[in-house]
Protein backbone atom coordinates (compact mmCIF):
# COMPACT_ATOMS: atom_id res chain seq x y z
CA UNK A 1 0.00 0.00 0.00
CA UNK A 2 2.49 2.32 1.15
CA UNK A 3 4.42 1.75 -2.64
CA UNK A 4 1.45 2.20 -4.33
CA UNK A 5 1.12 5.82 -2.64
CA UNK A 6 4.29 6.78 -3.46
CA UNK A 7 4.30 5.48 -6.68
CA UNK A 8 1.09 7.18 -7.24
CA UNK A 9 2.42 10.50 -5.84
CA UNK A 10 5.62 10.27 -7.68
CA UNK A 11 3.42 9.61 -11.23
CA UNK A 12 1.28 12.60 -10.51
CA UNK A 13 4.19 15.00 -9.48
CA UNK A 14 5.96 13.91 -12.45
CA UNK A 15 2.92 14.45 -14.72
CA UNK A 16 3.10 17.92 -13.16
CA UNK A 17 6.17 18.58 -13.90
CA UNK A 18 6.13 17.75 -17.25
CA UNK A 19 3.05 20.27 -18.12
CA UNK A 20 5.60 22.65 -16.39
CA UNK A 21 8.57 22.10 -18.81
CA UNK A 22 6.22 22.15 -22.10
CA UNK A 23 7.55 25.48 -23.91
CA UNK A 24 5.64 28.03 -24.34
CA UNK A 25 4.23 28.82 -28.00
CA UNK A 26 1.70 31.18 -29.30
CA UNK A 27 -0.29 31.62 -32.67
CA UNK A 28 -0.58 35.17 -34.35
CA UNK A 29 -4.12 35.75 -34.43
CA UNK A 30 -5.75 38.23 -36.77
CA UNK A 31 -8.87 40.26 -37.58
CA UNK A 32 -8.99 42.89 -40.15
CA UNK A 33 -11.92 44.74 -41.64
CA UNK A 34 -12.62 47.69 -43.64
CA UNK A 35 -16.17 48.95 -44.00
CA UNK A 36 -16.99 52.09 -45.64
CA UNK A 37 -14.90 54.52 -43.85
CA UNK A 38 -14.14 52.23 -40.96
CA UNK A 39 -10.77 50.03 -40.36
CA UNK A 40 -10.19 47.88 -37.94
CA UNK A 41 -6.65 45.84 -37.26
CA UNK A 42 -6.69 43.23 -33.70
CA UNK A 43 -3.73 41.38 -34.17
CA UNK A 44 -2.55 38.97 -30.74
CA UNK A 45 0.06 36.73 -29.91
CA UNK A 46 -2.56 34.02 -28.39
CA UNK A 47 -0.69 31.52 -26.14
CA UNK A 48 -1.65 27.71 -27.30
CA UNK A 49 0.56 25.90 -25.34
CA UNK A 50 2.97 26.20 -22.08
CA UNK A 51 2.49 25.55 -18.20
CA UNK A 52 -1.73 25.42 -17.70
CA UNK A 53 -1.47 28.42 -15.35
CA UNK A 54 0.89 30.72 -17.55
CA UNK A 55 -1.11 29.93 -20.71
CA UNK A 56 -4.72 30.82 -18.83
CA UNK A 57 -3.23 34.18 -17.04
CA UNK A 58 -1.80 35.36 -20.63
CA UNK A 59 -5.00 34.98 -22.07
CA UNK A 60 -7.19 36.99 -19.62
CA UNK A 61 -4.59 39.31 -19.52
CA UNK A 62 -4.89 39.95 -23.42
CA UNK A 63 -8.87 39.95 -23.27
CA UNK A 64 -8.68 42.58 -20.67
CA UNK A 65 -6.26 44.61 -22.50
CA UNK A 66 -9.24 44.34 -25.45
CA UNK A 67 -11.90 45.20 -23.48
CA UNK A 68 -12.39 42.80 -20.52
CA UNK A 69 -16.37 41.79 -21.41
CA UNK A 70 -15.52 38.40 -23.31
CA UNK A 71 -17.51 35.57 -21.74
CA UNK A 72 -16.70 33.28 -24.16
CA UNK A 73 -14.39 30.21 -24.04
CA UNK A 74 -10.26 30.80 -23.80
CA UNK A 75 -9.33 27.53 -25.85
CA UNK A 76 -9.58 29.28 -29.40
CA UNK A 77 -8.18 32.29 -29.72
CA UNK A 78 -9.34 33.50 -32.98
CA UNK A 79 -12.98 33.24 -31.45
CA UNK A 80 -11.96 35.89 -28.72
CA UNK A 81 -9.80 38.47 -31.30
CA UNK A 82 -13.19 38.29 -33.49
CA UNK A 83 -15.41 39.32 -30.63
CA UNK A 84 -12.97 42.32 -30.03
CA UNK A 85 -12.82 43.19 -33.76
CA UNK A 86 -16.25 42.95 -34.30
CA UNK A 87 -16.97 44.99 -31.32
CA UNK A 88 -14.92 47.16 -32.43
CA UNK A 89 -16.66 47.96 -36.08
CA UNK A 90 -19.61 48.09 -34.27
CA UNK A 91 -18.49 51.10 -32.11
CA UNK A 92 -16.92 52.94 -35.39
CA UNK A 93 -21.02 51.79 -37.26
CA UNK A 94 -22.39 54.25 -34.50
CA UNK A 95 -20.00 57.23 -34.77
CA UNK A 96 -19.85 57.27 -38.84
CA UNK A 97 -22.29 59.40 -39.47
CA UNK A 98 -20.31 61.97 -37.29
CA UNK A 99 -17.10 62.37 -38.80
CA UNK A 100 -16.49 64.15 -41.64
CA UNK A 101 -16.99 63.41 -45.21
CA UNK A 102 -13.47 61.81 -46.54
CA UNK A 103 -12.17 60.77 -43.40
CA UNK A 104 -11.49 57.55 -42.34
CA UNK A 105 -11.97 55.96 -38.83
CA UNK A 106 -9.69 53.75 -37.10
CA UNK A 107 -9.33 51.40 -34.35
CA UNK A 108 -5.76 49.12 -33.93
CA UNK A 109 -4.69 46.76 -31.11
CA UNK A 110 -1.66 44.99 -31.89
CA UNK A 111 -0.31 42.42 -28.39
CA UNK A 112 2.49 40.74 -28.69
CA UNK A 113 5.63 38.73 -27.13
CA UNK A 114 7.95 41.40 -26.45
CA UNK A 115 10.49 38.91 -25.49
CA UNK A 116 11.12 35.66 -23.87
CA UNK A 117 13.51 33.97 -21.41
CA UNK A 118 13.50 30.41 -19.54
CA UNK A 119 12.12 32.01 -16.71
CA UNK A 120 9.70 34.55 -18.08
CA UNK A 121 8.05 36.04 -21.04
CA UNK A 122 7.26 39.60 -21.47
CA UNK A 123 4.10 41.12 -23.93
CA UNK A 124 3.82 44.31 -25.02
CA UNK A 125 0.16 46.01 -26.07
CA UNK A 126 -0.26 48.92 -27.94
CA UNK A 127 -3.38 50.67 -29.47
CA UNK A 128 -4.22 53.64 -31.74
CA UNK A 129 -8.07 54.58 -32.36
CA UNK A 130 -9.70 57.70 -34.38
CA UNK A 131 -13.07 58.75 -34.29
CA UNK A 132 -12.50 62.13 -35.69
CA UNK A 133 -11.53 65.47 -34.14
CA UNK A 134 -8.19 66.96 -33.92
CA UNK A 135 -5.83 63.56 -33.74
CA UNK A 136 -6.31 59.92 -32.68
CA UNK A 137 -5.42 58.23 -29.33
CA UNK A 138 -2.70 55.88 -28.00
CA UNK A 139 -1.76 53.50 -25.80
CA UNK A 140 1.54 51.50 -24.72
CA UNK A 141 1.75 49.35 -22.36
CA UNK A 142 3.28 45.75 -21.01
CA UNK A 143 3.44 42.86 -18.24
CA UNK A 144 6.21 40.47 -17.54
CA UNK A 145 5.01 36.44 -16.68
CA UNK A 146 6.98 34.33 -14.45
CA UNK A 147 6.97 30.99 -16.27
CA UNK A 148 6.36 28.77 -13.02
CA UNK A 149 3.07 30.01 -11.70
CA UNK A 150 1.98 32.62 -14.18
CA UNK A 151 2.46 35.47 -11.59
CA UNK A 152 2.14 39.13 -13.64
CA UNK A 153 5.12 41.36 -12.11
CA UNK A 154 4.34 45.50 -12.37
CA UNK A 155 5.01 47.94 -9.77
CA UNK A 156 6.14 45.53 -7.27
CA UNK A 157 8.89 44.20 -9.26
CA UNK A 158 10.91 46.74 -6.54
CA UNK A 159 11.39 47.29 -3.66
CA UNK A 160 8.88 49.31 -1.64
CA UNK A 161 11.65 52.26 -0.48
CA UNK A 162 13.35 51.63 -3.85
CA UNK A 163 10.10 53.75 -5.55
CA UNK A 164 11.22 56.78 -3.88
CA UNK A 165 14.77 56.88 -4.42
CA UNK A 166 16.68 54.76 -6.54
CA UNK A 167 13.40 54.32 -9.21
CA UNK A 168 12.68 58.11 -8.92
CA UNK A 169 16.88 58.92 -9.86
CA UNK A 170 16.39 56.50 -13.07
CA UNK A 171 13.01 57.68 -14.19
CA UNK A 172 14.45 61.29 -14.16
CA UNK A 173 17.43 60.19 -16.00
CA UNK A 174 15.42 58.18 -18.68
CA UNK A 175 12.86 61.46 -19.02
CA UNK A 176 16.15 63.79 -19.54
CA UNK A 177 16.81 60.94 -22.35
CA UNK A 178 13.77 61.01 -24.12
CA UNK A 179 13.53 64.53 -24.60
CA UNK A 180 17.00 65.39 -25.19
CA UNK A 181 18.10 67.83 -21.94
CA UNK A 182 20.73 67.53 -19.40
CA UNK A 183 19.40 69.61 -16.06
CA UNK A 184 16.87 69.73 -14.02
CA UNK A 185 15.35 73.47 -15.36
CA UNK A 186 15.41 71.84 -19.23
CA UNK A 187 13.29 68.89 -18.18
CA UNK A 188 11.18 70.82 -16.18
CA UNK A 189 10.17 72.99 -19.58
CA UNK A 190 9.00 69.95 -20.87
CA UNK A 191 6.63 68.85 -18.32
CA UNK A 192 2.77 69.81 -17.92
CA UNK A 193 3.76 71.09 -14.91
CA UNK A 194 6.66 72.05 -13.41
CA UNK A 195 6.12 70.90 -10.16
CA UNK A 196 6.42 67.70 -11.32
CA UNK A 197 10.19 67.97 -11.23
CA UNK A 198 10.43 67.57 -7.40
CA UNK A 199 8.41 63.95 -7.43
CA UNK A 200 8.10 62.86 -10.57
CA UNK A 201 4.69 60.79 -10.82
CA UNK A 202 5.13 57.01 -11.12
CA UNK A 203 3.87 56.06 -14.75
CA UNK A 204 0.06 54.81 -14.52
CA UNK A 205 1.35 51.71 -16.80
CA UNK A 206 3.96 49.88 -14.92
CA UNK A 207 7.33 48.82 -16.16
CA UNK A 208 8.32 45.45 -17.72
CA UNK A 209 11.25 43.69 -18.52
CA UNK A 210 12.86 43.89 -22.39
CA UNK A 211 15.96 42.29 -23.53
CA UNK A 212 17.73 45.52 -22.83
CA UNK A 213 16.52 46.45 -19.09
CA UNK A 214 13.28 47.40 -17.29
CA UNK A 215 11.29 49.31 -19.83
CA UNK A 216 9.11 52.50 -18.82
CA UNK A 217 6.26 54.68 -20.68
CA UNK A 218 4.18 57.51 -20.02
CA UNK A 219 0.27 57.85 -21.85
CA UNK A 220 0.17 60.61 -23.95
CA UNK A 221 -1.18 63.80 -21.56
CA UNK A 222 0.14 61.87 -18.60
CA UNK A 223 3.07 63.98 -17.86
CA UNK A 224 4.19 66.25 -21.43
CA UNK A 225 1.94 67.54 -23.64
CA UNK A 226 0.15 65.82 -26.55
CA UNK A 227 3.14 66.62 -29.27
CA UNK A 228 5.67 65.00 -26.73
CA UNK A 229 4.33 61.52 -27.45
CA UNK A 230 4.25 59.12 -25.02
CA UNK A 231 7.37 59.02 -22.95
CA UNK A 232 9.17 55.94 -23.09
CA UNK A 233 12.81 54.50 -22.03
CA UNK A 234 14.46 51.66 -20.98
CA UNK A 235 17.02 51.29 -17.87
CA UNK A 236 19.73 48.78 -18.07
CA UNK A 237 19.78 45.80 -15.91
CA UNK A 238 22.60 46.27 -14.62
CA UNK A 239 21.69 49.90 -13.44
CA UNK A 240 18.71 49.31 -11.71
CA UNK A 241 18.84 45.56 -10.08
CA UNK A 242 19.61 47.02 -6.71
CA UNK A 243 16.26 47.76 -6.57
CA UNK A 244 14.55 44.89 -7.53
CA UNK A 245 12.71 42.68 -5.10
CA UNK A 246 13.85 39.25 -4.46
CA UNK A 247 11.41 37.61 -6.71
CA UNK A 248 11.98 39.90 -9.66
CA UNK A 249 15.70 39.85 -9.26
CA UNK A 250 15.71 36.04 -9.62
CA UNK A 251 14.03 35.91 -13.01
CA UNK A 252 17.42 38.42 -14.27
CA UNK A 253 19.66 35.99 -12.90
Amino acid sequence: VVFALFASLFLTTNCTDKKQDVAFATDSIKYNKVEKASKVNFVADYPTQGNPALVQIVREWISEEMGGFYKGSYDKGDSLVDFYGSAAMDTMRVFLKEIEPGMQQESQMSIRKKYETNKFVTYEASSYSYFGGAHGGATLEGATFRKTDGRKFGWDIFKLESRFSKVQELIKAGLKQYFKVKTDDELKDNLLSPDQIYVLPLPQAAPYFTKEGVKFEYAQYEIACYAAGMPTFTVPYDKIKDALTVPAAALIE
